[in-house]
């Protein structure tokens, strides 16, 4: 593999993890919004308790600005 190749798999790769990412915060909202418990969601998300707390908290920061 060239350093090229490797280049576009780094990026790809990336791009994956990011995704998962965000899809996660995503998760995170939605579940809120229905009402579901913080410990919940991050047993649903694999992310801790301060993970979800903090997307909940950008998330109502967002909201109101």
């Amino acid at each position: 593999m060239g350093l090229e190749e490797a280049i576009l798999q780094e990026v790809r790769e990336q791009g994956i993890e990011q995704g998962i990412e965000q899809e996660k915060r995503l998760v995170v909202v939605r579940t809120y919004e229905k009402g579901m418990p913080v410990t919940d969601i991050a047993n649903i998300t694999e992310l801790t308790v301060e993970e979800v707390e903090q997307i909940i908290a950008a998330y109502k920061a967002g909201q109101q600005g």
